[in-house]
């Protein structure tokens, strides 16, 4: 009984911890200079069904603010990089990033068929940005409504309600200096002896 009851009660907890968007990095520290790729995902598995009542819901399209700490990281102009969920012929806007917000937007065409490039299940990416990592310090990386614009809309243009969100975090360290090598030292402290023998003999 006890080991039913925890079972549902980590199915209860992952769900409520699980978002539609979610937004990682390639990794969870950086040193200055860095490059940091962050992808945005779309869990299909938290949409709501469809609206005709049947089936799973199709994405369209989406419009989200990318949002970053402008004093850790500089946006790379041009670094974009998008899945193919919306279909092989997918129209972005380009990407404008300013004060630490980067909008990235795209829409399927309307003749795609979107069921043939979306899974029933699981993720899929939306889209990626890469940035280089300017200070020492933390940060977290999301994406928020480009209000009043939908989150994301569904096959027939409609927006999708109740968008969640999960967010990543990340440091920046300062870069470290590697120490010396063995073979230098050596090098270092043979020439040392060398000109004081050279010394020595004066």
């Amino acid at each position: 009984m006890k080991k039913l009851a925890l079972i549902l009660i980590m199915a209860f907890t992952a769900n409520v911890n699980a978002a539609i968007i979610n937004v990682s990095t390639d990794q969870a520290t950086y040193n200055v200079g860095d490059t940091i790729l962050a992808t945005v995902m779309l869990n299909v598995d938290e949409l709501p069904d469809s609206a005709i009542g049947f089936g799973e819901t199709l994405v369209s399209g989406y419009d989200l603010n990318f949002t970053f700490d402008d004093s850790l990281l500089s946006f790379i102009s041009g670094s974009e990089s998008y899945g193919t969920g919306l279909g092989v012929v997918a129209f972005p806007f380009p990407v404008f990033a300013f004060a630490g917000v980067a909008n990235v937007s795209q829409t399927a065409d309307i003749f795609a068929d979107l069921a043939a490039f979306q899974p029933d299940f699981g993720e899929f990416m939306l889209f990626s940005l890469q940035f280089t990592a300017t200070n020492v310090g933390s940060g977290i990386l999301d994406v928020v409504s480009n209000s009043p614009i939908a989150m994301l809309t569904d096959y027939f243009g409609d927006e999708i309600p109740s968008v969640t969100t999960q967010s990543a975090s990340f440091s920046v360290e300062a870069t470290s200096v590697p120490a010396p090598s063995t073979g230098v030292l050596a090098l270092l402290a043979c020439f040392g002896m060398a000109v004081s023998r050279v010394k020595a003999r004066r």
